[in-house]
């Protein structure tokens, strides 16, 4: 009787260990998701677009989104039974707004200095969540971009979220 007890007693202990691990992770995923819909938001009020902010701006925002959506795919990476952790809350999908965020990166590749830089690293951490999430959990091939943030999407139940269109550049 004292072994089982000591058996159950571990077995409680592993549950509620790992139960709390994965918290964190989901709690990454969900803010990533909360930021990029944020700045959606400002974009489609108007209050302020990324294509109107300075290039050192829009470097640090692109880079910080492509460090967090790295560091998002390693959690993915190290515990993927967190991938079928469903959002009830629309704005902290990443499923939803990872359409946004591949966007705003192929907006931006052509705009000078470090701002094509933070472009081209979100562009590259989108297509390897993308190609890590179809190959693991939907078992498909990476066919397009759009085929794939679609799939996401709809695998999660969402719609995806576009970037408002860029404003024609004066000449």
């Amino acid at each position: 009787m004292g072994f089982e007890s000591i058996i159950g007693f571990g077995l409680l202990t592993a549950s509620v260990s790992w139960i709390l691990s994965i918290y964190p992770i989901l709690e990454h995923r969900k803010s990533l998701a909360r930021a990029a819909t944020l700045l959606h938001s400002s974009e489609v009020r108007g209050c302020r677009r990324l294509d109107e902010v300075a290039h050192s701006d829009v470097q640090q925002i692109l880079m910080g989104l492509a460090s967090q959506l790295i560091t998002t795919r390693n959690e993915l990476m190290q515990f993927p039974i967190t991938y079928y952790f469903h959002e009830d809350d629309k704005e902290t999908s990443l499923a939803g707004i990872l359409h946004y965020l591949g966007d705003i990166a192929d907006q931006n590749v052509n705009r000078h200095g470090g701002a094509a830089m933070g472009a081209v690293a979100l562009n590259g951490a989108v297509d390897d969540y993308l190609k890590m999430v179809l190959q693991i959990f939907l078992t498909r091939e990476f066919s397009s971009r759009d085929e794939s943030l679609v799939a996401f999407a709809q695998e999660h139940l969402r719609e995806p979220v576009r970037a408002p269109k860029p404003l024609p550049r004066a000449a």
